[in-house]
């Protein structure tokens, strides 16, 4: 009801969350290290709309918008890490280069990143033992899954390097 009676609040709290991308999914590639240039920079936009969201929702009548802007932990550390660290327009896969700032290392920041996608990670499985997030089991039926590879498609094709060395070399087991 507030946020119908109180439009200037309803239009902040769309504008901040129109800023945050799929945290948890974020989180999950981050836990399991498979985090890609573009998923930091992801990750960064939304923590950047994190402040603008706790404002909004600080000062609300109702407890619960309340307390999400009380309790909403902005990750001011991460944030500026992500920052520094992070180029403005990173590339979609970590072998184009360009990713990670000079004055920034890849493995502080690689350390960091694994500490918050654990921290995450212990934050919902509290909220899924609290019973305030309940676990729903996904649906299998829709599932597709990659045929498996045969002996001829393990095979790399013959490359012939300049000189003659590597001709007549056959197929290469991966």
């Amino acid at each position: 009801r507030e946020l119908v009676e109180e439009p200037e609040r309803r239009l902040r709290l769309r504008d901040a969350l129109a800023g945050i991308g799929d945290l948890e999914r974020l989180a999950g590639k981050i836990g399991t290290r498979r985090v890609g240039p573009r998923d930091l920079g992801a990750l960064r936009r939304s923590l950047e709309a994190l402040p603008a969201l706790r404002s909004a929702a600080s000062g609300a009548g109702a407890d619960t918008l309340r307390a999400l802007g009380e309790d909403l932990d902005v990750l001011e550390d991460v944030r500026d890490l992500l920052g520094r660290a992070i180029a403005d327009d990173p590339p979609a896969a970590l072998h184009e280069g360009g990713v990670v700032r000079d004055q920034e290392t890849a493995g502080e920041l690689h350390d960091r990143l694994a500490l918050l996608g654990g921290e995450l990670l212990v934050a919902r499985l509290r909220e899924i033992v609290d019973g305030s997030v309940t676990a729903t089991a996904q649906d299998d039926s829709a599932a597709t899954y990659a045929p498996r590879g045969s002996q001829s498609t393990l095979e790399a094709p013959v490359v012939k390097r300049s000189g003659g060395q590597g001709a007549g070399l056959g197929p290469r087991r991966l």
